[in-house]
């Protein structure tokens, strides 16, 4: 109950302080429907993705993961990961996500609105009088739904095998990192997205069972991959419910990048011209066992199927059971 207080003090604090914080910026004319959303699980391919689609004819400005680090911060926890949020379909016009995301739309980007130690990585290309704002995200992605409703402009969900994702994020992250642990309980405590997106009891149970506690790497790697496949199946699912979100594997694109980067050009109302299909092109030349865990340089076709390098066979084998029995894809 504290908590949820707390979440919903700071979400109209957040919108007083933004108002203050940027009085004139909030005059400035905005355009939702200029974005353009690449929304997965970190480690799934959205960077490639986002990348190649922000090479694009079109006037493009486009953000890599910008949420956390908004001004005033979006905070929805004191601890883990802060920018983790709860389910909601349906938003409102002051939500803190929603507010953060149309103001990336004004003619000319208040670079104020970001953190100035982090705008050149997270700006990746900007431009006065954009056609399209493409914005790559993978925090806050409970509030899916609600986001895609409210701003209801052409966007894409990734998904990918949920061991790989976690073999990938071990690459450079250490087991009991906080990433998903807050989504791990909100998914626990939350029976109407349990009930929307058909989360069995055994999921749930399975949750509670092996929490991470910051201990036990067996703990931590079931919950991990069990939030992922969970989120997957969220992204998979508003991917065929919403006309205007279209979802694609990781798998697939990797095996046909060309056919299915011209797909969902299409589907964002966006040219895949000629200097992106050079740039992907260039992209695919990388080779199988980068030792750079966000090199988007790689060997393309073999990724869908490369040996696992942080996780043991065993490790492998045990998430494979609990993903059947959960009733989870990979």
């Amino acid at each position: 109950m504290i908590k949820k207080i707390y979440r919903k003090y700071k979400q109209i604090t957040w919108f007083n302080d933004f108002k203050k914080l940027h009085e004139k910026s909030i005059q400035d004319k905005i355009d939702i429907s200029k974005l353009r959303l690449i929304l997965g699980v970190g480690r799934s391919g959205t960077s490639w993705l986002s990348k190649m689609l922000a090479e694009c004819d079109e006037n493009i400005r486009y953000f890599n993961e910008f949420l956390p680090h908004v001004k005033p911060t979006v905070r929805y926890s004191l601890e883990n990961d802060y920018t983790a949020v709860d389910y909601k379909d349906v938003i409102n016009e002051k939500d803190t996500i929603f507010t953060s995301y149309k103001y990336l739309t004004t003619d000319k980007f208040n670079k104020d609105l970001l953190d100035s130690n982090f705008i050149k990585r997270k700006l990746a290309k900007d431009c006065e009088n954009p056609d399209i704002v493409l914005v790559k995200e993978v925090h806050s992605l409970l509030m899916s739904e609600g986001l895609l409703k409210k701003i209801n402009t052409a966007s894409i969900t990734i998904t990918r095998n949920s061991i790989y994702v976690l073999d990938s994020f071990l690459s450079y992250k250490e087991i009991h990192n906080p990433l998903w642990k807050n989504e791990t309980n909100y998914i626990i405590s939350n029976e109407e997205f349990q009930k929307k997106y058909k989360i069995n009891n055994k999921t749930i149970n399975n949750l509670i069972k092996y929490r991470d506690d910051g201990k036990i790497r067996k703990n931590a790697i079931i919950s991990k991959c069990l939030t992922i496949a969970i989120i997957n199946k969220m992204l998979k699912q508003l991917g065929n419910d919403l006309p205007s979100c279209m979802h694609i594997t990781y798998e697939n694109l990797t095996q046909n990048p060309l056919e299915y980067f011209k797909k969902m050009s299409l589907h964002l109302d966006m040219s895949f011209g000629e200097n992106a299909e050079k740039e992907l092109e260039n992209s695919q030349k990388g080779i199988v066992n980068t030792k750079d865990p966000m090199s988007i340089q790689r060997d393309t076709k073999k990724q869908a199927s490369r040996e696992y390098r942080n996780l043991s066979p065993d490790e492998v084998a045990m998430l494979e059971v609990f993903l059947q029995e959960c009733e989870l894809n990979l």
